[in-house]
């Protein structure tokens, strides 16, 4: 049965992209408010601000909103389109996904809130941490050291952070510890996982791809594999995604003549994706978190390819993949390769164990890892709240 309380959600992103990973990891929490409580959601981007998605103010509907918006946004933020609504509602709860900078339009935003119903509670999700490593250029660490200035105000106003690190506080506010989800409804058309029947044997990898996903790893791991004389079985890696640093890959593939071992598929859609994993026996997940200094891990990926029913190969330590579990084989999380003669024997020695494996990983994946579950502490800190 729903509450009566409602809630407000915000995400700095375009929801709306249907093959966006992170769009769909914001539509499975958005499902899983919906489910307990009567929710808005709030999707911002470039474009506009939407209201469950129904458009609520376009940034680019004339050139000098434009101008306004881009100078305002870099600068102190843009949440004015937002306060209207604040005026016509009252809200228990507010969960919000944090961009990088603390701005003082956002303090705003927060403070408003907070005097529309002092009992507010405040959740804001900051998806990686420690994330300055992800600023680039000189003018978003200007606004990250802009934004430590203002963080008296903002510990003043938000009751939790929640985060998928281990950190028991983040900027001097307590955290909630979850790790990520999966969207059901990504999936809902999967109802058998068919055994995989192609010859030779089959990895693969989905992203979109940047150095801490490690591709040059998976990549060089299959080049070392083949450089022995007498490799025990055919290998292919199916390489599904987009990024800069997959043409350094491309061309370390055909310097060695593997052109007909590694397929890169570029960016595809989840049908397509869906019909690529059938003839996949393993997944690989991101290999190069120790890049950025994280240390633990909750990909997006790791989660749809064990609905998928796919074992996994990982490198940094996930808490929903312990080691115990059959279908799961780490490797050590720093820059050494895999040894693709030792992925065959875990996955025979996995099949021979349990002709069943792909079912029972899919059951655990529905059992264990829906957004449902994952925002269990934070619906029961809700309801205790109020």
């Amino acid at each position: 049965m729903k509450s009566d309380q409602r809630i407000l959600l915000y995400f700095p992103l375009d929801i709306r992209m249907k093959e966006s990973g992170i769009a769909g990891k914001c539509r499975g929490i958005i499902h899983a408010f919906q489910q307990n409580y009567k929710i808005d959601y709030i999707s911002a981007s470039d474009a506009g601000f939407y209201l469950n998605d129904q458009l609520l103010y376009d940034c680019y509907s004339n050139e000098s909103v434009k101008l306004k918006y881009r100078f305002t946004e870099r600068i102190i933020g843009y949440y004015t389109p937002l306060l209207p609504l604040l005026d016509e509602k009252k809200y228990d709860a507010l969960y919000f996904r944090f961009h990088y900078f603390i701005t003082p339009k956002l303090i705003l935003f927060l403070k408003k809130l907070r005097r529309k119903n002092p009992d507010i509670q405040i959740f804001v999700e900051i998806p990686t941490y420690p994330y300055q490593s992800e600023l680039y250029n000189w003018m978003a660490l200007v606004r990250y050291y802009f934004g430590i200035l203002l963080l008296p105000l903002f510990q003043k106003y938000v009751d939790r952070i929640v985060t998928v690190s281990k950190h028991k506080k983040i900027f001097g506010i307590p955290t909630i510890n979850i790790s990520n989800g999966y969207y059901s409804e990504l999936f809902r058309k999967i109802d058998s996982i068919p055994e995989v029947q192609q010859q030779g044997f089959h990895i693969g990898m989905i992203a979109n791809f940047n150095a801490w996903h490690g591709p040059d790893i998976l990549i060089e791991s299959i080049i070392q594999y083949y450089q022995k004389n007498d490799p025990k079985k055919e290998v292919f890696l199916h390489m599904i995604g987009e990024g800069e640093i997959l043409e350094q890959c491309r061309n370390r593939v055909q310097e060695r003549g593997l052109n007909n071992k590694v397929y890169f598929y570029h960016k595809i859609n989840r049908p397509k994706i869906l019909e690529v994993s059938k003839k996949i026996h393993v997944m690989v997940g991101t290999l190069g978190h120790h890049r950025k200094n994280i240390h633990l891990d909750s990909s997006l990926k790791s989660r749809e390819y064990a609905v998928l029913g796919k074992p996994l190969i990982l490198k940094t330590p996930d808490p929903d993949f312990p080691p115990t579990l059959p279908f799961v084989k780490y490797f050590p999380d720093d820059q050494s390769l895999l040894n693709v003669e030792e992925i065959i024997l875990f996955y025979d020695q996995l099949k021979e164990k349990d002709p069943e494996y792909a079912l029972k990983i899919h059951q655990y994946a529905l059992s264990n890892l829906g957004w449902e579950v994952k925002l269990k502490p934070i619906f029961e800190q809700i309801n205790t709240s109020h």
